[in-house]
């Protein structure tokens, strides 16, 4: 039987391939990329039908979002909406786009990518990549923590004297 032997030296650091370290480094800014573009097409190609018709990307409390979010632009409830068993702050913060239809120079949120029908979407998405932001950094804490712990030695404690 052959087998096979690796050299390997004290000190030497592994060699990580370039596209496994761009990864690493800008997880989060490649993550979110993703997200946004996934969040810009996919209603597109599924919700109007042009890729599988009846078949909807966009889940159906979105809908419920937008249309308190529609009650609380024109000053009514967002429980107005049967269905609607949220935050009202939520709603608020949805209806933002919604507040603010021209600006001073004629903009028009509606005609932009952050109108309504995406403005949510694109606030779900970096919400979702902050979050995961987040665990990823608390799972590198606790794997630093855990690996100092075990590189620690261990101290043997006295039992306590009366």
């Amino acid at each position: 039987p052959s087998t096979i032997t690796m050299s390997t030296t004290k000190f030497a650091k592994p060699q990580r391939h370039f596209s496994i370290a761009l990864l690493e480094e800008h997880s989060f800014v490649i993550g979110l990329t993703v997200r946004l573009i996934l969040m810009y097409v996919l209603p597109r190609l599924m919700d109007d039908g042009l890729l599988l018709q009846g078949v909807r990307y966009t889940d159906i409390d979105y809908d419920v979002f937008t249309d308190a979010a529609e009650h609380i632009a024109h000053g009514r409830s967002p429980y107005a909406r049967h269905t609607y068993r949220y935050t009202p702050f939520l709603a608020k913060f949805l209806a933002l786009p919604l507040d603010h239809k021209l600006d001073g120079n004629g903009f028009s949120f509606q005609s932009s990518l952050l109108s309504t029908k995406y403005f949510g979407k694109f606030l779900f998405c970096i919400a979702d990549a902050i979050c995961g932001y987040i665990i990823a950094l608390l799972r590198r804490r606790q794997r630093a923590s855990s690996s100092s712990d075990t590189q620690q030695p261990s101290q043997t404690q006295q039992p306590l004297q009366k």
